[in-house]
């Protein structure tokens, strides 16, 4: 057998992980995405294409050679993301921990040092450089190949020359007239892949080039040649791979022994970095989650057995397949189940195949006293939507126990998805059946169209994985303290959301109809006014046409430029009319919003009302806000709009069916009450504590007048500072928000800061606690990492110190109303039965309520908002009542 030779580029592969797999952190906060797809990467390269031999390269620190003989090269690269420069240090200790030889040699580049151990080793053995770097393919020869594990893709000399036009070897001279904009290599100006490739197939090199000038087509080509001889020739240079660098290493340093025979401390930094999981595997050699185990339940006797496993379990893991994302709307084609780690079952009840199985209301009947008893433990991955699904199928589940989605969410609140498929990759290393495998047509078809023995698969695959999921993270999350917050917080709001989409809120279609007409007149009527103020039609919508209109013809002073040319935001408009006075910026800035208004909302909803209830069941989304917030989709509640008239109106198709009232029950203030009690002692506090309007005492402190002299302006300032200190307020920000000069702004700032010095402790302790700790807590004790506050970036850093800041206090806010809401929901289950909670939008619970109960619930809903934590500062609600929200609100 042929001896082979791996050469990994460890800074593009790590470069390639880190953003493939955003967001993965360990328990404790610490990024370890670019450390586990570089591993993962390289056990699955070693398992499929066992390699004899193996080196892992990376760059250097502080650049290399290249640096000095073009101080440009590489310099319009963005400063490396601070998550992604923690790792880097982490990569040799855990090469050396898995035997895996490692390089980084000062003033050459990774490209260099493979190129000088493929030069070196080409000849005794077959060498595969494993890289994205197209620059690599330059040392391809017959026994030395790139292969580019994210393709999958094996280069040799064939594909070379297909790309570039040219043997390996003469790659560089390619590069030296097209450049390479990744490494900020010049070229030649006007000189793209194509001439470069067509030049030296004709001409062979550089010097060929300039040799045969003279028969260059196109003057313009042919005098930047010239011009510009020395930026190619020195940008060969810099594309050339040096392959004599300074090393000493022999072949037997490079073979591979794998797995590695001391274990401990490998063992101790994938414990580290929760790679437990990866740990375990290396022993099994990598044979992922089994599906050996899977069953299918469609005969009696099956299901009896299978309900005596579910009655001894001590953790039931479930899921649903169904035709619908809508769980409101979906019919339910079978169950899934999982009790141990071997085994997972799947009940099909409705799918098209000709197949036995099992009539649904028996499944139901027999699971039903398991799966209702709310002493056996249950766990889902967004459970939420299973019992939904299962409530309207006529299965009540009790007893959830957890919700892997929400773990994984509190673990590593900066993830951007905490999918099942996603999860099962990232923590069991698992590539799970994807639904496109079974349901190629999603628009055709549903799951229900799905044969039995592939559905058996698929569907018990989802409940196995939660369940092994659910065990892992069980563990993490009493290492990061987090499962109180978890167990008495997030898993019970999982019913609580539950019950509020499967009810939703009843909408006025008529009402919605009308304004839309209404407003398509306006809209209309607007486009009039535009055009005759602009003195010829154009394109509204079009910023490039509008900012023709604005700054060439009517010639306007232009505020900020966009790549494409002068910007015509809001912002933009709102400061041509402070400055100008012209009345089309106004009149653009109405077209907008009466735009968007109609587009995004009153043309929208009607759609959106489910034909079996005639209501809108907007889906409630508890792992997405870093902070710990709700939020809303479909439609997204919490954007509707408030500031204007026309906005505020959509508020009235919220309404309230005959015989009920809405209640609209709204935490005051509760960001600054919850900043008050963070801060300490001080008068910010103080404010609170005596009940005043803490705006207006606010304004009489920094303009040092009396309360009740305080102006709607100061008022209005002082309220822009209060709330600008929570989210990081600048000079600059304040005086925009303001339309004040930055002097003034500065000048109200500094006197805030004089009169309220707690607050600015409060920043300093936070921000040095962050630092030193890598994270921000909340109340709860919800956990948010803060490892970019040491970015070299200014703008990622000051964006990190304004999240470190907020989260305590906004993040605190989302932690009380959910404490809340879940008193309320236990109590309107034991007081008010009948009662619903319909909908959360920021601070605000909005409740469907027979008359005759108002105030009663009222009162409940009051006591339990103003004592759902004890803080040093009182909390106050808001109430209004309705028969529509607009009213309520």
């Amino acid at each position: 057998m042929t001896d082979t030779l791996y050469l990994l580029d460890g800074s593009n592969l790590a470069f390639r992980a880190f953003f493939a797999i955003p967001g993965l952190t360990n328990s404790r906060g610490e990024p370890t995405n670019a450390l586990y797809g570089v591993v993962h990467m390289l056990l699955k390269l070693i398992r499929e294409r066992e390699p004899t031999h193996i080196a892992m390269v990376f760059d250097p620190p502080g650049g290399s050679f290249r640096n000095r003989i073009f101080p440009d090269y590489k310099g319009h690269r963005p400063d490396m993301d601070p998550a992604l420069r923690t790792q880097f240090p982490q990569f040799e200790p855990l090469m050396a921990a898995m035997g895996i030889p490692y390089f980084n040699v000062a003033d050459y580049e990774a490209d260099d040092v493979i190129g000088t151990l493929a030069e070196r080793f080409g000849g005794q053995m077959d060498v595969w450089v494993v890289t994205g770097d197209k620059d690599m393919q330059q040392l391809v020869t017959e026994r030395v190949r790139v292969f580019d594990p994210k393709a999958d893709l094996e280069i040799g000399k064939e594909a070379v020359r297909e790309r570039f036009g040219c043997p390996p070897e003469r790659v560089p001279e390619v590069l030296g007239l097209m450049g390479d904009s990744s490494d900020n290599i010049p070229g030649v100006p006007g000189v793209g892949p194509k001439k470069a490739k067509g030049l030296i197939e004709s001409y062979g090199t550089i010097e060929g080039v300039y040799e045969h000038i003279d028969e260059v087509r196109g003057p313009k080509l042919r005098q930047n040649l010239i011009d510009f001889r020395e930026q190619a020739e020195l940008s060969r240079q810099l594309a050339t791979i040096e392959r004599q660098v300074p090393m000493e290493v022999s072949a037997d340093a490079l073979a591979l022994e794998f797995p590695p025979v001391e274990r401990e401390a490998l063992e101790e930094l994938f414990n580290d970095l929760d790679f437990q999981r990866l740990l375990e595997q290396m022993g099994k050699r990598m044979e992922g989650v089994s599906r050996d185990g899977y069953r299918m339940v469609t005969t009696a006797g099956e299901l009896e057995e299978l309900c005596g496993k579910l009655a001894a379990a001590d953790l039931i893991a479930f899921d649903t397949e169904t035709t619908s994302l809508s769980p409101t709307q979906a019919q339910l084609v079978g169950i899934s189940l999982c009790v141990d780690d071997d085994e997972a079952f799947y009940i099909p009840v409705a799918h098209h195949d000709d197949g036995a199985q099992l009539p649904v209301d028996a499944v139901l009947d027999a699971l039903r006293p398991t799966m209702g008893d709310e002493s056996i433990p249950k766990v889902g991955q967004n459970a939420k939507y299973d019992l939904i699904v299962l409530r309207h199928a006529g299965l009540e589940v009790q007893g959830l126990a957890g919700d892997t989605m929400v773990a994984d969410y509190l673990l590593r609140p900066g993830r951007r998805s905490h999918k099942l498929d996603d999860l099962a990759m990232t923590h069991l290393q698992h590539r799970m059946i994807a639904f496109k495998d079974v349901v190629p047509d999603p628009k055709k078809q549903t799951f229900a169209d799905v044969p039995l023995e592939q559905a058996r698969d698929y569907a018990a695959e989802d409940a196995h994985v939660t369940y092994l999921l659910h065990r892992k993270f069980e563990s993490q999350l009493e290492k990061a303290g987090l499962q109180q917050l978890y167990h008495d917080v997030e898993v019970p709001l999982v019913r609580v959301l539950a019950g509020m989409e499967d009810v939703g809120v009843a909408i006025d279609v008529a009402f919605l109809e009308a304004m839309s007409a209404e407003l398509g007149e306006a809209i209309d009527a607007s486009t009039e006014r535009i055009h005759g103020l602009a003195g010829r039609e154009f394109n509204i919508n079009s910023p490039k046409q509008l900012a023709e209109i604005l700054f060439e013809e009517k010639g306007l002073p232009v505020i900020s430029k966009t790549k494409s040319g002068p910007s015509t935001d809001a912002r933009v408009l709102t400061k041509l009319i402070a400055r100008t006075g012209d009345p089309l910026p106004a009149e653009i800035l109405d077209y907008r919003e009466r735009k968007k208004l109609k587009s995004t909302y009153l043309d929208v909803l009607p759609k959106l009302v489910n034909p079996n209830t005639g209501r809108i069941h907007t889906s409630y989304n508890q792992t997405v806000a870093a902070t710990g917030r709700l939020s809303s989709s479909d439609p997204n509640l919490q954007n509707i709009p408030v500031r204007t008239e026309e906005g505020r109106r959509i508020r009235t198709a919220f309404i309230a069916p005959p015989g009920r009232t809405l209640l609209a029950v709204d935490y005051s203030q509760i960001e600054l009450r919850v900043l008050a009690h963070l801060a300490g002692p001080g008068g910010f506090r103080q404010a609170f504590a005596e009940g005043a309007d803490v705006h207006s005492r606010t304004a009489a402190e920094i303009y040092e007048v009396m309360e009740p002299l305080v102006t709607v302006e100061q008022r209005r300032a002082a309220k822009a500072v209060n709330f600008g200190i929570v989210y990081g307020q600048t000079e600059f920000g304040l005086s925009e928000s303001l339309g004040i000069s930055r002097k003034e702004a500065r000048d109200i700032i500094a006197r805030y800061n004089a009169r309220y010095p707690e607050l600015t402790r409060f920043r300093e302790d936070v921000l040095a606690k962050a630092r030193d700790e890598g994270h921000v807590t909340t109340l709860l004790g919800r956990l948010r990492p803060t490892t970019d506050l040491r970015a070299s970036n200014r703008n990622v850093r000051m964006a990190a110190e304004r999240a470190a800041v907020n989260t305590p206090v906004q993040g605190s806010a989302a932690d009380i109303i959910k404490v809340a809401m879940l008193a309320i929901h236990r109590r309107m289950g034991e007081e008010f039965p009948g009662q619903r909670l319909i909908m959360q939008v920021h601070d605000e619970l909005v409740f469907e309520v027979e008359d005759a109960c108002v105030e009663s619930l009222e009162a409940m809903v009051v006591e339990e908002m103003e004592n759902a934590v004890q803080i040093e500062v009182p909390l106050r609600a808001d109430v209004g009542t309705g028969k529509n929200w607009a009213e309520a609100h």
